[in-house]
């Protein structure tokens, strides 16, 4: 599934973003062109709102493509955690926490991508709390001997220092006939949902030689 949808990504996602660039373009010289705070100007601005949306979901969509292979280099991880958790969370009735160990090890990644991630795993912890709830993400070192990081997770990496995200939520949690499937490109219970986020997570932590999983119990929320 997720090499048909880089074929699909990789077949028009570039030319997608061109044209929405033209469009997006244009629609700042409208609104140079019209009063300021008008109903015509309101108008113009939720089009660009959407355009922006629309340019989100390609870059989810190139996070499956060829083009979107990770530009790594080496990064402090405590300055896009902290910037991905604020811009996901911003208006939200939420209980914030980050916990990012002072020692926490620089990794070699695409600081983008990795803070694609972060956005997408928190925005659907949010997602699952639309009247409030507590949220925390942490970030710790690990270090992966014989396939555990020395808790009870068997992990299918290779030994050696790793760090450790986890972004904890007090939702509602995950049905267990769901939690198979979340992963899916596609897969959604959410009205209106695009079934791409945790995908493009997997497929990013994916490359970045790393691993992601969940841990939910329905009622006791859940942890990625």
């Amino acid at each position: 599934k997720l090499e048909s949808l880089g074929v699909l990504a990789g077949g028009i996602a570039h030319d997608f973003n061109n044209f929405l660039a033209a469009i997006m373009g244009n629609l700042s010289l409208a609104r140079l062109a019209v009063e300021p705070g008008s109903a015509l100007d309101s108008t113009l601005r939720e089009a660009e709102r959407a355009c922006q949306r629309a340019s989100a979901l390609t870059r989810q969509l190139l996070a499956f493509a060829k083009g979107g292979a990770p530009l790594k280099r080496t990064i402090q991880l405590s300055t896009v955690i902290r910037e991905s958790v604020e811009l996901a969370t911003r208006g939200a009735a939420l209980e914030c926490v980050i916990s990012v160990a002072p020692d926490l090890w620089p990794v070699e990644a695409d600081e983008g991508q990795i803070g694609q991630v972060i956005y997408n795993l928190v925005l659907n912890a949010r997602q699952a709390m639309p009247h409030g709830g507590h949220l925390e993400v942490q970030a710790h070192n690990v270090s992966i001997v014989a396939g555990t990081d020395g808790s009870t997770d068997m992990l299918p990496l290779p030994e050696g220092p790793y760090v450790r995200i986890q972004v904890l939520d007090t939702g509602p949690g995950i049905a267990p006939e769901h939690l198979a499937k979340i992963f899916d490109p596609y897969f959604t219970t959410k009205p209106g949902g695009t079934g791409l986020g945790l995908a493009v997570v997997r497929g990013i932590v994916q490359r970045h030689n790393g691993h992601v999983t969940v841990h939910s119990t329905p009622g006791h929320g859940t942890i990625m």
